[in-house]
């Protein structure tokens, strides 16, 4: 899921995880990172929190046999 968000936003997972710091709530600096995406419009950045909310609140792991 991170990577398909890196891939949205242009940039790498490991730059997302750097950003975050150590102690960052993953949600809270993926959510950051699209807020601050100059290159997605305002509804763009909406949609793609909605669905990552919806895919971290689902807890699915699609990397996963049988998710």
């Amino acid at each position: 899921m991170l990577q398909a968000i890196a891939g949205a936003l242009r940039t790498s997972v490991d730059a997302l995880r750097r950003e975050a710091g150590p102690e960052a709530d993953p949600l809270s600096a993926v959510l950051s990172a699209i807020a601050a995406d100059p290159g997605l419009s305002v509804r763009q950045r909406q949609a793609l929190a909605e669905v990552y909310r919806a895919f971290v609140a689902a807890g699915g792991n699609g990397d996963r046999p049988g998710a």
